[in-house]
């Protein structure tokens, strides 16, 4: 069962379509937004609160670049506000991520299935969505708005045979973290889009305790680094200065995680790279959203 947090935002996500229509802004729009600003991005974030916190005013001027006065004595269209809501039911109990549900299943289309699903369960939907996203590519979804395959190999520097594969989605779902990368970078489109699962997860902050999200994490350190096969070790708060110098004397690499730096021998001391917050991010997002996948009991049920 959701939390009163997530329940919450899932009715407010809901208001916020229905008021972004009402205000005059075009499906099409609202779905640009949602895909591709960063603020939209709460849910794979873990901070709802970004969004419980401000005023759906302050969003629409924030985001949308027009100020509005909201007359909240006016009936609700339950058809957006479902659509809305059904959004976040698919990131709660699928974990879908919202960018990619709004590039599978537009804003218009969700809104037109509102009879009959309104009336059913919500697995009816979920299993709607289901198929939908099985049925089409989201590569070929983001594609067709850009260049060709082969433009697109010669642009982003991933061979035009790897691209083909992608167009399977659990191939895209499965590829390396730098490409990820390459491809979110060029569409201009989150990470998420490109994830099997979300990244949210309720009790994010027990997560770096667990020695397997340990192990999944560093490992996302390695490839984004490019470190191959060299020992990192978690920085913990026992190890004093003399202790780290001496571990990283022997080739070690040291991942400070309260920092966010790595520590490394480079001639004869110790070079300190800082990793920004877009990779902060990334590893982030990709570490929560694999471990969601590997240990789906860590997850309550919603």
């Amino acid at each position: 069962m959701a939390s009163s947090k997530e329940a919450n935002a899932k009715s407010k996500f809901g208001l916020l379509m229905h008021y972004l229509v009402a205000l005059g802004f075009s499906f099409e729009l609202i779905e640009q937004h949602v895909i591709h600003d960063p603020y939209f991005l709460f849910f794979e974030h873990n901070d709802i609160d970004a969004f419980l916190n401000k005023p759906i005013e302050d969003i629409v001027e924030q985001i949308f670049h027009k100020q509005a006065y909201i007359d909240y004595s006016k009936p609700i269209a339950s058809e957006i506000y479902w659509a809305g809501e059904m959004y976040v039911s698919l990131l709660l109990n699928l974990r879908i991520p919202l960018q990619r549900s709004f590039l599978v299943l537009g804003l218009g289309k969700m809104i037109s299935l509102f009879h009959p699903y309104h009336e059913m369960n919500d697995m009816k939907l979920h299993e709607h969505y289901l198929q939908e996203e099985e049925s089409c590519s989201v590569l070929q979804l983001l594609m067709d708005r850009k260049h060709s395959m082969q433009q697109l190999s010669f642009l982003i520097g991933i061979n035009r045979n790897t691209l083909l594969s992608y167009l399977d989605n659990q191939k895209l779902f499965a590829m390396s973290l730098e490409n990820a990368r390459k491809l979110a970078d060029y569409f201009d489109v989150p990470f998420s889009v490109f994830q099997r699962v979300s990244s949210f997860h309720p009790n994010v902050e027990l997560l770096m305790q667990d020695p397997l999200f340990q192990d999944i994490y560093l490992k996302h350190v390695q490839s984004l680094f490019h470190l191959g096969n060299k020992h990192i070790l978690l920085a913990k708060e026992s190890f004093d200065k003399a202790y780290m110098k001496s571990i990283i004397d022997q080739g070690v690499i040291i991942f400070d995680a309260r920092r966010f730096v790595l520590l490394r021998k480079r001639g004869n001391g110790t070079s300190y790279i800082p990793i920004t917050q877009s990779d902060q991010y990334c590893l982030a997002d990709k570490s929560i959203a694999d471990f969601t996948e590997k240990s789906p009991s860590s997850l309550p049920l919603f």
